[in-house]
């Protein structure tokens, strides 16, 4: 059973645009041995198409995003507490960021807007706002990503992922699979 949803935010989220994603609310899989489900899903637009954050609750008590597009999978978790931070004007591709005790490297500087949600989130989705995005590499398959939608920016730390690790489980079937 589902706790703290807040009931009022049901029916409140713009309708997600089709995008080929293979994944939908309710699909199930694994990460690093932890079984997660996937509750919730916001859509962003990019100028280079669409991309997925999945909502997940973690077998663990844990929750993450999994983060979906152009064949291209991340699982990140919220850093509580990130590292003091330049404005987003100031980054450029290739410069290190540290988080923690590990170094990443800034492989994105974009903007993208939020179109949609639905299922659970933490937070009310309204469609239409703008997401300033870093996205950072790190050693081997570490992934990092800085949101600036906020005041203070959102920091998550992850891995990428490739499809077949995750065991997804329930995935949406389109003709011809």
């Amino acid at each position: 059973m589902r706790q703290n949803m807040d009931l009022s935010l049901i029916g409140k989220m713009a309708e997600i645009q089709e995008d080929g994603s293979p994944l939908q609310i309710g699909v199930t899989g694994t990460f690093c041995g932890v079984g997660f489900e996937v509750v919730g899903r916001i859509q962003l637009e990019y100028p280079s198409g669409y991309w997925n954050e999945w909502y997940l609750e973690l077998h663990d008590g844990r929750n993450g995003w999994l983060g979906d597009g152009q064949g291209q999978y991340t699982i990140t978790f919220l850093v509580e507490k990130p590292p003091e931070l330049p404005p987003f004007d100031k980054f450029c591709t290739g410069w290190p960021v540290t988080v923690g005790s590990e170094t990443f490297e800034v492989t994105e500087v974009s903007r993208a807007r939020c179109i949609a949600g639905a299922g659970e989130l933490p937070f009310e989705v309204k469609t239409g706002y703008d997401l300033p995005v870093i996205d950072l590499a790190g050693h081997g398959t570490r992934f990092a990503t800085i949101d600036y939608s906020e005041d203070l920016p959102l920091v998550f730390t992850g891995n990428r992922m490739e499809f077949d690790e995750l065991s997804l489980k329930g995935l949406r079937e389109f003709e011809g699979w």
